[in-house]
């Protein structure tokens, strides 16, 4: 990133060398600018990388989320977000944020599921599904084409969204079922999204996170594919299709899910809560042969983040099966600042000794 603007170079890291397949070596944002101070998050998902550009000092410019296809080069989506000085009496100097994209994953090489803020009346939390376009497709947020929208529950009116962002998935190929190359390999649909939703209530900030998995999503995008309503109220997607937990996970150290399990270990602590979601393994007795060193016991039916010390408007309730196991981590003075997970590994981190350790290796039943 330069001051006036931004490169994104397509090298190999099997070499460090320009990517053999791309055409160009590196790809320039046109709408950067000397104003735009931004952070970034990028995916790649088979031809294409994404880009999320984020105010980085919130200071109300603009936002943007931007596709290219990276073997040639060429831009086929753009979604920028401007906020809008309002210059009534009382609210001169004041920002208005229009609809916002606050973070993307691929679903696949044509679908990219982003985290939306609307900001009309009633802040509204939502999931949307955008087609990769064929060619140079751009809008604001406010008017950009979608498959399908997931809507949060109704937020309580005292509660201020902080973020939303979802955790890129590790296996995010096409989205069409195959046969996988490797055994024991999880199916392409197999994959669980983490989304960590951080609100203020009062001067109080806390965080829900929603576990849900990609044939959750999928199912419902073609369920109204021809349907004229593109929107999903929470109540008929998200009670049994998805598990939100109260938890804080890291914001750094965030490789909190891998195929359909998620790990989660508190600031300093010595255990880890290790949930896993896989239809199957969720059918069979939890405490199978193949597993005897992971305490396995079934999750609870439902689980309830409740109204009086939540965000919504009312108790939300989801249930979507599984299992889970208490991991007690290697002993460390300071505890553990966060714990992320690989295929068949826990990989513990402690920042302030530069700490990274990998422990006990996990069986896929």
């Amino acid at each position: 990133m330069h001051a006036k603007r931004c490169d994104v170079h397509l090298r190999s890291f099997t070499t460090g060398m320009v990517h053999p397949r791309a055409t160009c070596s590196r790809i320039t944002p046109t709408f950067f600018d000397e104003q735009f101070e931004s952070y970034v998050l990028i995916g790649v998902c088979g031809p294409h990388v994404g880009i999320f550009f984020g105010d980085i000092w919130a200071s109300h410019t603009m936002t943007a989320f931007a596709i290219w296809d990276w073997r040639n080069g060429n831009q086929t989506m753009v979604i920028i977000t401007h906020f809008v000085e309002c210059q009534t009496h009382f609210s001169l100097g004041q920002f208005i944020e229009l609809p916002e994209f606050t973070s993307f994953t691929f679903i696949s090489d044509e679908l990219v599921l982003v985290s939306f803020v609307d900001d009309d009346d009633d802040e509204q939390v939502s999931l949307r599904i955008l087609a990769v376009p064929p060619g140079n497709y751009v809008s604001s947020a406010g008017d950009v084409e979608y498959l399908c929208e997931f809507r949060y529950p109704r937020l309580r009116a005292s509660c201020n969204v902080n973020d939303v962002f979802i955790t890129p998935a590790l296996l995010t190929a096409s989205a069409v079922p195959d046969i996988p190359a490797a055994p024991f390999a999880h199916s392409s649909t197999d994959v669980l999204f983490t989304v960590t939703f951080k609100y203020a209530i009062d001067s109080d900030v806390e965080t829900v996170v929603l576990l849900v998995p990609r044939s959750t999503i999928l199912n419902q995008v073609s369920s109204i594919a021809g349907s004229s309503q593109k929107y999903l109220e929470w109540e008929s997607w998200g009670p049994a299709g998805s598990r939100m937990l109260k938890l804080n996970p890291s914001d750094i150290w965030a490789c909190h899910s891998h195929g359909m399990k998620f790990i989660y270990s508190p600031d300093g602590g010595t255990f880890a809560r290790l949930f896993d979601f896989n239809p199957y393994a969720s059918r069979k007795d939890v405490n199978t042969a193949s597993c005897p060193h992971l305490p396995w016991k079934a999750m609870s039916m439902a689980t309830k983040i409740r109204r009086r010390r939540g965000p919504f408007d009312t108790d939300v309730v989801t249930s979507l099966p599984g299992r889970e196991a208490s991991i007690l981590l290697t002993p460390n003075n300071n505890g553990w600042e966060s714990t992320m997970i690989t295929e068949d590994h826990i990989v513990m981190v402690q920042v302030g000794k530069s700490t990274i350790r990998a422990i006990s290796p996990l069986l896929t039943p």
